[in-house]
């Protein structure tokens, strides 16, 4: 993106998480096209945000979080980085913005909170989950094998197996994605 915050190029990757195509987004400034919200839903960005006089002035950006909405209209949470790059040419880019999709990992964790708020029903299936299982649920939207949630856990990838087939069966689903999308479905909204 320019100094101004205008984006200046924009790749497939970028596309597929936000839906936004380049013809959608180049020329944009970056306000315009993320929105971003804070904690309470109300508008955040705006052409003189932080960040953009942290990138005039050559200062490090540090890595954040922001919710805004994909093309489709869904809500989506990304970390933002950003790479300021030397002064250089006035119509050269100033900055690299890279982001990636958490909004599973937020969405989960947004489950575990509510969890720990000790609302449960008599009838909710996550009741049932041990601590343990409900760690590893959390764990399960990261996409992460079974060597590495037991590396995490400290615990051995059959172990790991064993808590994933229990976690399925109390939730009477069959994989990991639908446990993930049944505990945010039954328990975020």
């Amino acid at each position: 993106m320019a100094a101004d915050g205008r984006i200046t190029r924009w790749n497939i990757a970028a596309a597929r998480i936000t839906g936004y195509d380049d013809n959608d987004v180049l020329g944009r400034r970056c306000c315009e096209v993320f929105v971003r919200r804070d904690a309470k839903g109300e508008r955040f960005c705006s052409a003189s945000c932080r960040i953009l006089g942290q990138i005039k002035c050559d200062e490090p950006v540090g890595t954040f979080d922001l919710q805004t909405t994909a093309k489709a209209g869904r809500s989506i949470w990304l970390n933002m980085s950003t790479i300021v790059l030397p002064d250089g040419d006035a119509h050269a880019p100033r900055a690299i913005r890279t982001f990636r999709d958490v909004t599973s990992t937020k969405e989960v964790l947004a489950l575990i909170r509510h969890r720990l708020a000790g609302t449960p029903t008599a009838d909710d299936p996550l009741d049932r989950l041990t601590r343990r299982e409900v760690d590893i649920l959390r764990l399960l939207a990261s996409g992460a094998t079974n060597r590495a949630l037991g590396e995490r856990l400290h615990i051995s990838p059959a172990t790991v197996r064993n808590h994933t087939h229990n976690i399925f069966e109390k939730l009477g689903v069959a994989n990991r994605l639908a446990a993930v999308t049944y505990a945010i479905s039954q328990f975020l909204i």
